[in-house]
């Protein structure tokens, strides 16, 4: 885990503000869904990371690149918290970041538990390629060292920082992994629907005893993304949103597409 050190962001976000439900696989409630699609996002990630990985390797550059991956902040799905906007409560979920490093030469994984920043990153590099850059680095090389008393540190935007422990910021990680082991299970990608009408996902529209309404007009969010899918391609959009009128709908009524 690293601490990113960046700042949070609050213009986009909306404030969960509905209480936290109970984490079983029966009831779950939007944040959830929200928390699911991240995690698909993380789960395509790692397959493009895989896909790097392959290509370096079959270029025969591999063995001596050095590799690192990381990512700006994390993001907190607590009730009432804002998703990206740092304070004292979500510190740890938008501080914590994955950062891996694959060294020129290393043939084997390890596991470093130091605390280490995303500044870190930069002075990594130049340590690695031998050179000495001609400002002052913020951070250390992560080949070096640990650096004793760090804090883990956001910055807001507005100003200021928040503040934690390395040990406060792991154990929120830690309990965030839980709930998600709860909510999705273990060792597979969290694939399997849930919300309100999780039941129809997959099932064939005409088996649902579906009816159409003459009048009605669906106006569809990014119309032009749905003009040429190929089904095979990587890029499917598979979040559709949109508004539909002409037609009076029951509170809650589900559409079938």
């Amino acid at each position: 885990m690293a601490d990113s050190g960046g700042a949070g962001r609050g213009r986009s976000d909306a404030a969960i503000t509905e209480p936290l439900a109970a984490t079983t696989t029966q009831r779950r409630s939007p944040r959830h869904e929200v928390r699911q699609r991240l995690l698909l996002q993380v789960g395509y990630t790692d397959r493009l990371i895989g896909d790097l990985v392959r290509r370096l390797k079959q270029a025969g550059l591999y063995d001596r690149a050095l590799v690192v991956v990381t990512a700006d902040h994390g993001a907190s799905f607590r009730a009432g918290n804002f998703r990206r906007t740092v304070d004292p409560k979500n510190v740890g979920d938008i501080a914590s970041v994955p950062l891996f490093v694959k060294y020129p030469g290393q043939r084997q994984g390890v596991v470093d538990e130091r605390s280490a920043r995303t500044v870190d990153v930069v002075p990594t590099i130049a340590d690695v390629l031998g050179v000495e850059p001609p400002w002052k680095l913020d951070g250390s090389s992560l080949r070096g060292a640990a650096v004793q008393g760090r804090r883990v540190s956001v910055w807001r935007r507005s100003g200021g920082a928040v503040t934690t422990t390395p040990a406060a910021a792991w154990a929120e990680v830690l309990e965030a992994a839980r709930d998600d082991a709860r909510l999705f299970g273990r060792g597979a990608e969290p694939t399997r629907p849930f919300g309100p009408f999780s039941k129809l996902v997959g099932r064939d529209v005409g088996t649902l005893g579906a009816t159409t309404a003459s009048g009605a007009r669906v106006h569809l969010d990014g119309e032009s993304l749905f003009a040429n899918v190929k089904k095979a391609s990587e890029f499917v959009p598979a979040r559709i949103t949109g508004e539909v009128d002409g037609v009076s709908l029951a509170g809650g009524a589900p559409l079938p597409l």
